[in-house]
């Protein structure tokens, strides 16, 4: 067959045959959901993504207003279970599942790429599954930018993300999976600077608003009767200053990941980072810390264990895993957390527990945390960015009524107004930025550096 004014003819009756043979062999269709080929006039595809594509284009043009919603499928959210019996089926660090999607998920991002009337379509979903409607507007977000219409619909749907994901009377997981369908189209409490046709690279910071003043006054640092790390309690006399909402989100690591700043080394200052960059660092301490627990678990490891009391029970399995293993295999495992690796972005990055924009940023060592702030800083903002000390990380994350952190769902959550933490100790600049990397004295003080290859490992 011959194309016919820029569209294929008709196939003959025995090419067509053919070509339905053919496409069965390959397993592309079915046909009235059995395997062999009949002489039925309805055909199966087989793989979901052709099932949702031909999905997608038969909704394309079935939003409201016209024909109304009854020519539509149940595109509402699936119902959820209990958070308590969920949390009760947990295991000790297991993840909180996410809400469920709709099944129609995927044909109507597909719908809205395809149809002339993207923006009745996300008043609809909007209006029966808010979460959806920021996903599916991330699907065609350049669309929706290029008109003043799409501009404001999608600035309503922010506000209306923004406002679930902080709405205390709503499920958890709703306010979870709304934060994260708000960081695909962009959060409202970020302000973009630079970026193409500007000169320089893209940044995002807190809006003016986003911004938090810490009053002066004396704080009380570290915890009784926790570790010796956190002892003694200590009252700590700071300044006043100011600092951002919320920890460094990946959405914002992103812009200094995409400027290349893990290429140029003008923003890693010091032998010790340059030497991390360039060709990585080995911790020999905590090797040789965790070469011994795990040679006394393969030797005794109920004695070993009873040394930890505060282990759970997802630790218990991890030590014995390790009791298990060879010395050699063990070996191999250290040199893989605290060998001489080198990086070129944070630990977490392809990690989808860890990664969503709204998330903040984790994984990292304390010298991407300072070639980060001096990147931010060197972006004609008018501020220097630093990283805080433990006694500011401390102080602005208890406040001044001594606030302990609040429910741990096994993954990082999106960043929130309770997440925040100032500059370097005495810092006098009228602006200071928050970060994610206080992990501990070496993380965040103004000593020297821990010559770590992360901030941290995997944990059980």
């Amino acid at each position: 067959a011959q194309p016919r004014q820029g569209r294929p003819a008709a196939l003959a009756p025995a090419d067509a045959l053919d070509w339905l043979h053919a496409t069965q062999a390959l397993d592309f269709i079915g046909v009235s959901g059995i395997d062999a080929y009949t002489a039925a006039t309805q055909l199966r595809f087989t793989h979901q993504l052709w099932q949702e594509f031909f999905a997608g284009r038969g909704l394309r043009e079935r939003c409201p207003p016209q024909p109304g919603p009854a020519a539509l499928p149940d595109l509402a959210a699936p119902p959820l279970a209990g958070l308590d019996e969920v949390l009760a089926r947990l295991g000790t660090q297991d993840p909180l599942p996410g809400p469920g999607v709709s099944p129609w998920e995927e044909p109507v991002k597909l719908a809205l790429q395809l149809s002339t009337r993207p923006l009745d379509w996300l008043r609809h979903l909007q209006a029966v599954n808010l979460a959806l409607a920021g996903r599916a507007a991330a699907s065609c977000q350049a669309r929706l930018q290029a008109q003043e219409d799409g501009r404001q619909l999608l600035a309503g749907l922010q506000t209306a993300l923004l406002a679930r994901s902080r709405d205390v009377d709503i499920d958890l997981r709703q306010r979870i999976e709304a934060a994260e369908a708000l960081g695909e189209i962009g959060d409202p409490r970020y302000l973009a600077l630079g970026g193409p046709g500007t000169g320089r690279p893209r940044c995002l910071l807190p809006q003016p608003a986003g911004w938090v003043a810490v009053p002066a006054g004396r704080y009380r640092i570290g915890t009784p009767g926790e570790g010796e790390d956190e002892q003694p309690v200590t009252p700590v006399d700071l300044p006043a200053f100011k600092l951002a909402f919320a920890p460094v989100t990946n959405a914002e690591f992103r812009c200094f990941f995409d400027a290349q700043g893990y290429e140029n080394e003008r923003w890693w200052v010091g032998e010790t980072a340059l030497r991390w960059l360039r060709e990585g660092l080995r911790n020999e301490d905590q090797m040789a810390s965790d070469r011994q627990l795990f040679a006394d678990a393969r030797a005794d490891l109920a004695g070993t264990l009873e040394r930890f009391p505060g282990f759970t029970e997802s630790h218990h399995v991890w030590l014995q895993g390790f009791a298990e293993m060879s010395e050699g295999d063990t070996e191999a495992q250290l040199r893989a957390w605290y060998g001489a690796l080198t990086y070129r972005q944070p630990q977490e990055w392809v990690n989808p527990r860890f990664n969503h924009p709204t998330q903040p940023v984790v994984g990292v060592t304390v010298f991407e945390a300072q070639a980060y702030c001096r990147w931010l800083s060197a972006q004609q903002t008018g501020t220097q960015y630093r990283l805080p000390t433990e006694a500011e990380w401390e102080a602005a994350a208890r406040g001044s009524a001594g606030r302990r952190w609040t429910l741990n769902v096994g993954r990082s959550t999106p960043t929130r107004r309770i997440c925040a933490t100032p500059p370097r100790w005495g810092c006098s600049r009228p602006a200071t930025r928050s970060t994610a990397w206080s992990t501990s004295v070496a993380m965040c003080g103004s000593g020297p550096a821990a010559p770590t290859p992360r901030a941290w490992r995997p944990q059980p």
